[in-house]
This record gives structure tokens, sequence and C-alpha cells, in this order.
């Protein structure tokens, strides 16, 4: 099943190193690790840098579909995506009915 992503790539500052996105972290909020003590924090260090990575990549499209086939890599839209696979689905239903109610007489 392939289901809707958001395309997105990389900025400068989505590429810092993890040390740099901690020290950012703690300047954007100081009230986090105000209230936390500093041997809890080391568990939810791994999440924020992700979720803060994620927050400073640039989003080149929302709700696409990433398509892998034999000629290759495309991308389309999830609502066209929905109607290509329903035209794929009503193909093999088509293709099952006249398989089953073919006319074994006719071969």
């Amino acid at each position: 099943m392939l289901l809707p992503h958001t395309l997105a790539r990389h900025t400068p500052e989505s590429e810092l190193s993890d040390d740099e996105v901690r020290a950012r972290l703690r300047e954007e909020d100081p009230e986090f690790y105000d209230l936390i003590p500093e041997d809890m924090v080391a568990p939810f260090d791994p999440l924020r840098i992700w979720h803060w990575r994620t927050e400073h990549t640039k989003t080149l499209a929302d709700n696409v579909v990433v398509v892998k086939g034999r000629s290759g890599t495309y991308i389309r839209g999830a609502v066209i995506s929905i109607d290509y696979d329903l035209a794929m689905l009503e193909a093999v239903m088509d293709a099952f009915l006249v398989a089953l109610f073919r006319n074994p007489s006719s071969g």
C-alpha cells in the first residue's frame, strides 16, 4: 500500500550536528531544561533533536505518493493515486469476473 507522505529536503540548519542542535534547543527552550533534572534529559534528547531537524527541513510537497516501479521512481499526488489505485482494482475485478463467467464452451 502506498501512503501519502511529505516530501522535504534538508536545509543547512537541519544538517547541524547533534551537539549543535542540542545547544540550540537549550537556547530556544530553557524552561524545559530548568524543569527537568539533567539525568532525565538524556532520554528525551534523540527525539527532541529529530523533531527539531524535521521542523527545519524545507517542505517541497505535502501528501504525495512515491512510487518505485520498473521504469524508475516517480511522485504523484495522493488524490491522483486514489483514482489510479481504483482503476487498477477495477481492472483486476473485471479480469476475475470475465474468467469466472466465461462460457466454458467458447474456450
